[in-house]
């Protein structure tokens, strides 16, 4: 998958091909850590409260689809889209289906979508009675649509009908997700690594990494330098990720540990890491530099 990127944060304009492992290369303050933010943003986008007229892709899904991504960016960013951009900026990515391209600027997030072939998606609302009302589950697969919703005690809500309403926001976001696992399928969900924060989740579960050691469901494993501790992190983040993102790879990580982060992560996944070592960015398959 092509992916470019134009006019965000210090970023003037990079493309790259996203595949297996990609060392992104840069001084400081040339847009690496943005450039991560931006692929999280957009790739690991989660639609909430979209309500469709339809469940095809036309204009009105195209700007679903900027609501989308400007809040999934400015959750990201944790900033108005304005601010990353000096006017104008773009996101564009390419693969088989087509073209994907966000345009940011002052009015928030426009989608240009030109999909080489026709995507329809069916939608099947069940009733099942075995679950409460209120409670819904969603399955999705390819352009296939599931939204289960329990009735069971029903007669007791005199607002069933306004309950089965809200099913139309539930719809409509779980259209636009299986758009975006479709699109970027084998990328999502995306992990990212930043600074070591001591935590993370795995499995549902939190994970305490501490100076002392990490903590899983109250057994401990030592931890003995900073470096292991970056590691652990990295490990445990990595494991729920299609695409894993890693800020400043080599942080604290000595060539043993730098061999381990090799062997057990980016030879197994697809990996996008920052670094200003070049020796060590020379052992991925692309380098990018910014």
């Amino acid at each position: 998958m092509k992916v470019t990127v134009r006019g965000i944060g210090p970023i003037k304009h990079i493309s790259f091909t996203l595949d297996k492992s990609i060392a992104v290369v840069g001084p400081n303050g040339s847009g690496k850590t943005t450039l991560l933010l931006t692929l999280y943003g957009v790739i690991n986008a989660w639609a909430k409260g979209v309500r469709l007229k339809s469940p095809q892709v036309g204009e009105e899904f195209v700007k679903a689809l900027g609501v989308v991504f400007k809040k999934s960016l400015e959750d990201t960013f944790r900033c108005d889209v304005r601010e990353l951009v000096n006017g104008n900026g773009e996101v564009t990515f390419q693969n088989g289906l087509g073209d994907l391209s966000l345009n940011i600027d002052g009015g928030g997030v426009s989608v240009n979508l030109k999909l080489n072939k026709e995507v329809r998606f069916q939608v099947r609302e069940i009733e099942d009675n075995n679950l409460p009302v209120g409670e819904v589950q969603v399955n999705t697969s390819g352009t296939s649509v599931e939204v289960i919703y329990g009735v069971k005690g029903k007669e007791k809500w005199q607002y069933f009908d306004l309950l089965r309403d809200l099913l139309k926001e539930v719809e409509g976001s779980a259209i636009v997700n299986a758009f975006l696992d479709f699109y970027f399928y084998g990328f999502r969900p995306v992990t990212a690594v930043g600074e070591v924060k001591g935590e993370v989740v795995v499995d549902g579960k939190k994970v305490a990494i501490t100076d002392f050691g990490v903590f899983i469901d109250g057994k401990k494993y030592p931890v003995t330098s900073r470096g292991v501790r970056r590691l652990a992190e990295i490990l445990l983040s990595s494991r729920g990720g299609e695409l894993v993102l890693i800020d400043d790879a080599e942080a604290y990580l000595d060539e043993r540990l730098r061999y381990t982060l090799m062997e057990e992560v980016v030879k197994r996944k697809k990996v996008v890491v920052t670094t200003r070592d070049k020796a060590f960015a020379n052992a991925f398959d692309n380098v990018v530099q910014l």
